[in-house]
């Protein structure tokens, strides 16, 4: 399987670092910020790690269930003969994953238990917390 690298992704995991040292030792509320084209993204970084084992399990996690589907359905195709056949589009894969997120649009306010943002899609980050 391919491995990929972002530039935009480590500052993420480098701010969300910062942030979860400033939340430890203030006790505060703050969470990451992430400005898109479509609006606001307020919530907490999900760790990242790629499951040894893509069996679910029970006690799986909704998006633990969708990264052992996905690297699942991906080995599948790769090892598959359909892949000579096919052109491949030239995309950043690279995610994020947010959980408790709020987005905030110009039209109104939303609350999402995860939301995954493709990294290509932000605009900025930052930390803070909207009322």
């Amino acid at each position: 399987m391919k491995k990929y690298f972002s530039k935009k992704f480590s500052k993420i995991q480098v701010l969300n670092t910062i942030l979860s040292s400033c939340n430890e030792s203030k006790n505060t509320k703050d969470k990451l910020i992430i400005h898109t084209a479509t609006g606001i993204y307020q919530g907490t970084l999900r760790d990242c790690h790629q499951p040894d084992d893509i069996n679910i399990k029970d006690g799986d996690d909704i998006l633990t269930c969708f990264e052992k589907l996905y690297i699942s359905s991906l080995q599948d195709y790769e090892n598959s003969d359909d892949i000579k056949d096919d052109i491949e589009v030239s995309e950043n894969p690279i995610t994020i994953e947010l959980e408790d997120v709020d987005i905030i649009t110009s039209m109104k306010s939303i609350h999402v238990p995860f939301v995954v943002i493709f990294v290509d899609q932000i605009i900025g980050i930052s930390i803070g917390h909207f009322e």
